[in-house]
């Protein structure tokens, strides 16, 4: 599967705030990983000011948080998903930034 290369490039958060503003899945390389994640919230760490993708990942049946600057590649995809009710709004204390679990 071919992902857009450099996440950093320019337009690569605004396409990462499409996703979860038009509830699309996105694939993403992460950790040497392909995932395709349903994206419900792009946050920023306080203290650091880092990008966090909270995603439900249906694969694992559970949230992820995955640091922007790690992701390696993403793809818009043309699924849509229905949201979760409830978004978790803060990356628990002591998570890998994968996983919630």
């Amino acid at each position: 599967m071919k992902l857009h290369g450099k996440v950093n490039a320019p337009g690569t958060l605004g396409l990462v705030r499409a996703a979860v503003e038009a509830s699309r899945e996105l694939t993403i390389g992460y950790q040497g990983e392909i995932l395709t994640v349903q994206p419900h919230a792009l946050l920023q760490a306080p203290k650091t000011h880092a990008y966090v993708l909270v995603a439900w990942d249906p694969q694992a049946g559970d949230w992820g948080y995955f640091r922007f600057a790690l992701i390696r590649g993403l793809k818009f995809e043309s699924r849509a998903f229905v949201p979760k009710g409830r978004i978790p709004r803060a990356v628990p204390r002591g998570s890998t930034m994968k996983r919630a679990n």
